[in-house]
């Protein structure tokens, strides 16, 4: 992961397939991992409907759909 990664990428989770999502996630892991929509394709609830069949944690859901982008626009709204 971390030759891939090397803490300097960062993902969005706009890919209409469960089958991908985990893949991201088992491989890469969700810590840069944001939320992410092809509207006028694929809005917002499309797209949380494809992440709730990934079968995520409420912690990898908070990280993917807030945290991880406060913490990359450092917003310090988790604080």
């Amino acid at each position: 992961r971390d030759h891939i990664i090397g803490g300097r990428f960062w993902f969005d989770a706009c890919n209409p397939s469960p089958f991908i999502l985990r893949a991201f996630r088992d491989y890469v892991g969700t810590d840069r991992l944001m939320f992410a929509t092809d509207y006028p394709f694929l809005g917002a609830k499309d797209m949380l409907a494809f992440m709730d069949e990934v079968g995520y944690t409420e912690e990898e859901l908070e990280a993917i759909c807030w945290k991880n982008a406060d913490r990359f626009y450092r917003l310090g709204l988790a604080e």
